[in-house]
């Protein structure tokens, strides 16, 4: 917290091959306990089918001009993304349970929202690489969750509640 009674926040990038060194890493930085992690991978899967949280972003991404294949159906993914993720996430619950944990969906993001964009174009560093780009919309959308902000919506749990460890699963 800074003096003023409001929430500072950090933002920091870097590439990891696997959810123990993205943790470390992340302990290294976090002075504090964070209150919002963003994953960028699926947390969760649906028993048969489609995700229905897939079928809206896609549906909106589309009526944006965008490609349905920016968002694949999560059982064409690569294992090591979905794996990762939930890894990541079970670590991250872990460390810190009161932290709320988003997936993002990073490209369709920012596509969809003139402010994940602005924050990107706010933030990203000169030279940085596709995954840390997407790495700042996946803090972004854990901001957005913590902050609520305006327009802001958990369409994941409008049908299922998720907890990975103590963690809320946005």
């Amino acid at each position: 917290m800074c003096e003023s009674g409001k929430p500072t926040a950090r933002r920091d990038t870097g590439i990891a091959s696997a959810a123990p060194e993205a943790i470390r890493a992340a302990r290294e930085v976090a002075a504090t306990p964070p209150v919002g992690i963003g994953i960028d991978a699926p947390l969760f899967w649906a028993q048969a089918g489609d995700r229905r949280v897939d079928q809206i972003v896609r549906k909106r991404l589309v009526a944006a001009g965008g490609k349905t294949g920016t968002v694949s159906h999560v059982n064409s993914l690569r294992g090591a993304c979905l794996v990762q993720g939930i890894l990541t996430a079970k670590l991250a619950a872990a460390d810190w349970p009161a932290a709320v944990v988003t997936e993002t969906h990073p490209k369709a993001l920012r596509r969809l929202s003139a402010a994940a964009e602005e924050f990107v174009m706010r933030h990203l560093r000169p030279g940085s690489s596709d995954h840390e780009c997407d790495a700042l919309l996946a803090a972004y959308t854990a901001w957005a969750a913590v902050t609520r902000q305006s327009g802001w919506r958990n369409i994941a749990t409008e049908r299922v509640i998720s907890r990975i460890g103590g963690s809320k699963l946005l």
